[in-house]
């Protein structure tokens, strides 16, 4: 039978940060900031961070790490994605312009005054 390797795509990702969530989690449901503030007072346990992805809401945990893959954003274990991804050299054509800065003018060489022509009258 052929075997098959997935094509290698670039992904963008960052460690977690604390307001890097969208919604929060307890018990198998998923919170807004808002609904979580209003509700964690009467409810058991502890609301997690999470984010919403297409498959639903996921927990995220410390030291996770955010990728965005077409516009989605999801965590993944740092050892996951040790396991998973490799760091991509920046090439030129992925990097934004950068305004460079024009070398100094020289000041003009000042011209030596010319000798009028002497005219015949």
């Amino acid at each position: 039978m052929p075997k098959y390797r997935k094509k290698p795509i670039e992904i963008e990702a960052e460690p977690y940060k604390p307001g890097m969530e969208d919604c929060w989690m307890l018990n198998g449901l998923a919170y807004s900031k808002d609904q979580m503030e209003k509700t964690k007072h009467g409810l058991d346990g502890e609301f997690a961070p999470a984010i919403r992805t297409p498959k639903g809401p996921v927990p995220i945990s410390s030291g996770d790490m955010i990728v965005t893959e077409n516009g989605e954003r999801c965590p993944v274990s740092r050892t996951e994605f040790a396991e998973t991804y490799e760091a991509v050299e920046e090439t030129a054509k992925d990097k934004p312009p950068t305004a460079t800065k024009a070398a100094p003018r020289k000041p003009p060489v000042p011209r030596k005054p010319t000798k009028p022509a002497n005219k015949a009258k």
